[in-house]
């Protein structure tokens, strides 16, 4: 297996895993019916010895600002495989080589929206924060919420 970059010219293949993990309603994948999705993301796939992917996923570099300071922070997505790929390791590899890439590249703290938060916290991730929104009426601003 090799762990690499997704390339340009194959982008319809990445398009169909996402359209499978992702859409199974839409149903199959047709290139000639496809929108055409320019991404900013950086595509990675894990290739098996015929040069097919066995899973997918996309890099996402932003800054985020962390204890005060702006952070190049990796942002993880597109995480897919195939059912026929599935249980052997592949994504789990795939994901062991994101992170050393991440670390190579000198970002470490990475994010993602998990579809199933034990999935990914067996590979090391953890939930660091959660996002809220409160709504009040103005005349509650300032008072107590008990």
């Amino acid at each position: 297996m090799e762990y690499r970059s997704f390339p340009d010219e194959r982008a319809d293949e990445f398009d169909a895993f996402m359209r499978y993990a992702f859409s199974p309603a839409e149903g199959p994948y047709d290139p000639e019916e496809a929108d055409d999705h320019d991404t900013i993301a950086e595509t990675r796939g894990l290739f098996d010895a015929d040069d097919d992917p066995v899973a997918v996923c996309a890099h996402h570099y932003f800054p985020l600002r962390i204890r005060g300071t702006d952070r190049e922070v990796a942002g993880l997505s597109a995480v897919a495989s195939p059912p026929e790929h599935r249980r052997q390791g592949n994504v789990g590899r795939m994901l062991r080589e994101s992170l050393a890439e991440y670390r190579d590249r000198g970002v470490f703290v990475s994010t993602l929206w998990p579809f199933e938060y034990p999935f990914y916290a067996a590979y090391g991730w953890a939930t660091a924060s959660r996002y809220r929104r409160l709504a009040a009426p103005p005349e509650r601003s300032g008072s107590s919420t008990t």
